[in-house]
């Protein structure tokens, strides 16, 4: 059982509900005759008060009529309300229930929608929950200070949305391409949110015309008259609140709305798209395509990068490439294949497999330190002339390892690693096949594969006797 008591006006749920008070709300002590404006001092001795300002949401009030409304939330076995204000005279028992909110809900014209059709879908659940009225219209609630009423307060919890929504069962959110179905058992929020959606999908088809054949005013003309048809809800949004939607609507959709009406793109590719039924397929095709799209714009920035670099004559590494485009070098690292430099500014043969592009691409060969530099600009000795000879696809392989290896790193760090990994094959070599002396250097070359002007300055450290 919830530690329900009686609340005096000094307690702090309710000063909260006093400090969070339009400047001017709305009351009345009879709705029969309407409402009235006034300040706040005033208004607060009147039976019935405003407690949300017009672009703010503060708390969530449903309203309960039946007998055990005091014990609603109980029964239903969700959180209690933050203060119930219940009837002590007439319908004993019925009540409103308040939920304050820890965070608020922005509601006015340049709010996000996301947090109110949230906060729409909370609300619906919790009129759903507490068997509370969905025709209830949320503009005035039953005045906490006012002697027709007792005020009953519990632990007096603000709560954020997600913890309404972790103890409700929300109703799933429609898909942009579904037809949105109205739901008369939604409450307030629910209806707002409802006929903003329904406003805007109409003027999306219609705003690119209006543009070329009228003005503003008349296009918000045009808009509040079909708002008006729109709001044929069993209780209907008030003038304040459907002026409202109107203006957000019609503002948005004239200044910033570039469809072409009907023939506006809904999701990556209308066509294959209106050949799915299922919901998933559709996003599991746009995921497919987006993905695709951004792989084609990483690839063009990488190579306008790489032809930068090679029109300003500098250096092409992985570093340098990603600082020229503003891409992750993780990422230029995995887009190797598009590293293609001129081989001949090197001095190096052109190797035009993809093992011998990517080789090229590194550019470690331009390094002025270490094997990699004497391996791919060695001459041999018994050739002649000035004959530049090409690298073994074990060099090859090896070169590319390491440089995954220490990622990164500057080139004298890998070049060094190198000839580390280069004696290293060649030792086991010739520890595996040195018997009876007949081990030799083209033996060695044919086993590692390496070719013998590669390995050749290490041959007196790594076999002595030959």
């Amino acid at each position: 059982m919830y530690n329900l008591r009686k609340a005096e006006s000094d307690h702090p749920v309710l000063q909260d509900f006093v400090k969070n008070l339009p400047f001017k709300p709305y009351s009345s002590d009879d709705l029969s005759f309407g409402l009235k404006i006034s300040n706040a001092k005033r208004a607060l001795k009147r039976s019935y008060i405003q407690s949300n300002p017009r672009d703010m949401i503060y708390r969530i009030t449903i309203d309960v009529d039946h007998d055990n409304a005091v014990f609603a939330a109980y029964d239903a076995n969700i959180v209690e309300p933050t203060f119930i204000v219940k009837n002590k005279y007439k319908n004993f028992g019925r009540a409103h229930l308040h939920y304050d909110l820890a965070v608020p809900v922005c509601r006015s014209d340049n709010a996000n929608r996301h947090p109110i059709q949230y906060l729409a879908a909370i609300e619906a659940a919790l009129i759903k929950a507490l068997n509370g009225d969905p025709d209830y219209v949320g503009l005035v609630t039953k005045n906490p200070f006012s002697s027709d009423y007792e005020c009953i307060v519990g632990e007096g919890k603000s709560y954020t949305l997600e913890e309404l929504a972790e103890c409700l069962e929300l109703e799933q959110v429609q898909n942009k391409w579904r037809k949105k179905k109205r739901e008369e058992t939604r409450g307030h929020l629910g209806r707002n949110c409802d006929l903003f959606d329904d406003l805007r999908f109409w003027a999306y088809d219609r705003v690119s015309d209006a543009r070329d054949s009228q003005s503003y005013p008349a296009w918000f003309d045009y808009a509040a008259a079909e708002a008006e048809k729109l709001n044929n809800f069993q209780t209907p949004l008030d003038a304040r609140e459907l002026n409202a939607i109107v203006k957000s609507v019609a503002r948005w959709t004239w200044d910033k709305y570039t469809g072409q009406g009907s023939g506006c793109k809904r999701g990556r590719d209308t066509l294959k798209n209106s050949l799915l039924i299922d919901d998933r397929d559709k996003q599991i095709l746009a995921a497919h395509e987006t993905n695709k799209q951004r792989k084609t714009n990483t690839e063009t920035n990488i190579s306008n990068a790489i032809k930068a670099l090679q029109l300003e004559n500098k250096k092409i590494t992985i570093a340098s490439i990603s600082k020229k485009s503003g891409i992750h070098r993780n990422t230029v690292s995995k887009n190797k294949h598009l590293l293609s430099v001129k081989s001949a500014q090197y001095g190096v043969h052109q190797d035009n497999s993809p093992l011998g592009e990517s080789f090229h691409s590194l550019n470690i060969v331009n390094s002025s330190y270490g094997a990699t530099a004497s391996f791919a600009c060695s001459k041999d000795p018994e050739r002649s002339g000035s004959e530049v000879l090409e690298q073994s696809h074990t060099l090859l392989k090896l070169t590319l390892s390491m440089n995954e290896k220490f990622l990164g790193e500057d080139d004298t760090v890998i070049n060094r690693a190198l000839d580390v990994a280069i004696i290293h094959k060649v030792l086991l070599c010739v520890s595996k096949f040195n018997n009876d002396n007949k081990i030799s250097k083209e033996l060695v070359s044919e086993k590692t594969g390496f070719f013998v002007y590669e390995f050749e300055r290490f041959w007196k450290n790594v076999c002595p006797d030959n």
